[in-house]
């Protein structure tokens, strides 16, 4: 049988060692997502430059509250593997992708560089311009990273500059990793 004062200094115990790991934790705290800082590439790592799922790390993927990356083959001239993150909870029905393309698109306009990548905003026909939105980033010459924010579901509050500043936090991300692994 536990004494009272047996239990008291386990629950003390158990306090103080929750307060180091919390103090530990918060002095190791990930870097701000427009400023990640990535160890050198391993072999593996070129992959990055071709497989647009593996433009999100981890630390990334939280951030954004989106699901692991799963690809998605284009229907279009473009070419390039699309990848796709849902949003946590998939019930919002917001969606990222994104697509390493080595074709010039039309229906461009100059927007502000993400991440000091030349950018532009496409007018993708296709897309709802208040629920999407799409950039291109000069990441190469005659290669572009192409980020689509777009948003289904309720839809209540959305506009494009909301779906556009979605976009661009997410081209940051990428263009980081993109240019970390290059």
């Amino acid at each position: 049988m536990i004494t009272v004062g047996q239990w008291l200094r386990v629950v003390a115990g158990m306090a103080c060692g929750v307060g180091v790991v919390l103090v530990a934790a918060c002095g190791t705290a990930n870097p701000p997502s427009g400023s990640a800082t990535i160890s050198a590439p391993t072999s593996g790592a070129a992959d990055a430059t071709t497989d647009s799922c593996k433009l999100l790390t981890p630390w990334q993927l939280r951030q954004l509250a989106v699901t692991k990356g799963a690809p998605q083959q284009s229907n279009d001239n473009l070419g390039g593997t699309f990848c796709t993150w849902s949003n946590i909870p998939a019930s919002d029905g917001s969606v990222y992708s994104a697509r390493l393309i080595n074709s010039p698109v039309s229906s461009t306009k100059p927007a502000a560089a993400i991440s000091g990548f030349n950018t532009t905003e496409v007018a993708a026909s296709q897309l709802n311009p208040d629920t999407s939105c799409v950039y291109l980033l000069n990441v190469e010459q005659n290669r572009q990273l192409w980020v689509q924010y777009t948003k289904g579901g309720n839809v209540q509050g959305m506009n494009h500059q909301v779906a556009c500043r979605k976009a661009q936090a997410a081209a940051a991300d990428m263009a980081v990793t993109y240019r970390s692994l290059r």
